[in-house]
């Protein structure tokens, strides 16, 4: 067989994680951007208003820039207080601009405010085709952006 390598027995576990991080690395963007932090009245729960505190394109805060590498934007990054925190927590990221489904694995993780990255394999996912708007979900017992007033920056890595 001249010219053409040959493997004489499989692959050991390390050599094949290092084929699959090397991949996806490969394949990953990252993106910087700002969040000038807004907040958002988001109904009421046991009589104590809903808060979602971060951004959310044209009603509260702003992110910049806000196109990712590939055209998607992003639509929302935030932290929900449901009843200050008595009814639940969670944790957003909406990015628009799919034209089909990309899959939860389409984000490898996001981190804002210096606080904790967080995975796509973490997360609740939904896709709505009509609005071509991918989310992912994070919940918890506390908010995962730790937001509250002020500018963060926050990292995206994704697909």
């Amino acid at each position: 067989m001249k010219g053409k390598a040959r493997l004489n027995g499989p692959l050991s576990v390390g050599a094949m994680a290092l084929f699959a991080l090397t991949s996806l690395s490969a394949n990953a963007a990252t993106d910087n951007g700002t969040l000038t932090v807004g907040i958002r009245g988001a109904g009421i729960c046991n009589g104590i208003p809903n808060v979602d505190i971060g951004y959310h394109s044209g009603i509260a805060g702003s992110y910049s820039p806000a196109t990712l590498t590939g055209g998607r934007t992003v639509s929302a990054v935030f932290d929900f207080r449901a009843g200050g925190g008595n009814c639940g927590y969670s944790s957003s990221l909406v990015v628009s601009g799919f034209t089909s489904n990309p899959g939860f694995g389409w984000l490898t993780s996001i981190r804002c405010n210096g606080g904790a990255t967080l995975s796509s394999g973490s997360s609740s996912f939904t896709y709505t085709s009509s609005s071509g708007e991918a989310s992912w979900i994070w919940t918890g017992a506390t908010n995962q952006f730790g937001f509250s007033s002020g500018s963060v920056t926050c990292t995206i890595v994704h697909s």
